[in-house]
């Protein structure tokens, strides 16, 4: 494989595209959808640029182990008369290809040999048709539409099923679609609820958060009423205290005070009783 190589589909890479049965990477498919029969292996690096060289080469030939796509080498001084490609060596396997299946070409252009399966039956006609350069147009052209409507018959039937296929797929990526969305719906529903309970449980919380605030303060204000309560009674108690104290001098010292002049009293009275005997004593001595 070198940058003049130029490839063209097989019947089995036309039926590949629209079947899809092989399940080839994206890049395996784009680069089968690409090939033209007419663009060569340089051509083809444009167009795919954004996979890597040694990527691409490693596509290109597994294209060519499923036989997918065949390699023509192009000649650098002219075109050969028939296609202008000189055939690569083909695959083993591809001598034992089934059934001719080929992309059609419109009316208005020559039928693309390099795109038909390389199955004996057909290969035989084209070597006819390339060997015998002299032959009537006529029966030529007669024997390509004949050529060309058994490919468009056996094309169509393949069609059919790919349709068939298509139909399927369409009703199982439908029926994916509706699982899909049915699940994100109740994803969906399970959020909501989550979130619900989720709600329901905060506004439960901060409740019981306000109760306990409430409690709290009741609390703290019976305690500081308690207190208070507290020290007014022993403010009070401490007052009737003092008073009784204060009381309780003062008859002390008016008790001590009645004592002093009661002594004081008596002291005269016996002071003056003591001085009139005397007076009296004396008087009688004389």
């Amino acid at each position: 494989m070198d940058n003049r190589s130029i490839f063209s589909k097989t019947g089995k890479g036309s039926l590949e595209i629209a079947k899809k049965a092989l399940k080839l990477s994206s890049e395996e498919r784009q680069a089968l959808i690409l090939v033209d029969g007419k663009s060569c292996y340089e051509d083809l690096q444009e167009k795919l640029s954004r996979i890597q060289p040694v990527k691409l080469r490693t596509v290109f030939e597994r294209l060519l182990e499923l036989e997918l796509i065949r390699e023509f080498v192009g000649k650098s001084g002219g075109q050969n008369a028939a296609s202008g490609y000189a055939p690569a060596s083909p695959p083993a396997s591809a001598t034992a290809a089934a059934a001719p299946t080929a992309s059609l070409l419109d009316d208005s252009e020559e039928l693309d040999f390099t795109s038909l399966a390389p199955a004996a039956s057909v290969s035989n006609d084209i070597a006819a048709l390339r060997q015998d350069a002299a032959e009537d147009e006529k029966t030529r052209q007669a024997r390509e539409a004949a050529l060309r409507d058994e490919l468009a018959q056996s094309f169509a039937a393949e069609a059919a099923g790919a349709t068939v296929s298509e139909e399927a797929a369409r009703a199982s990526r439908e029926e994916a679609m509706r699982k899909v969305q049915a699940h994100k719906a109740a994803q969906a529903e399970a959020a909501r609820i989550a979130t619900e309970k989720a709600e329901a449980v905060r506004v439960a919380a901060a409740q019981a958060e306000a109760v306990r605030a409430r409690a709290a303060e009741e609390q703290a204000r019976a305690a500081a009423d308690q207190a208070a309560e507290q020290a007014r009674i022993k403010a009070e108690a401490d007052r009737l205290a003092a008073e009784q104290r204060a009381r309780e001098e003062k008859e002390r010292q008016e008790r001590e005070e009645a004592a002093r002049v009661a002594a004081e009293e008596e002291a005269r009275r016996k002071a003056e009783t003591e001085a009139r005997i005397k007076a009296e004593a004396d008087r009688l001595v004389r």
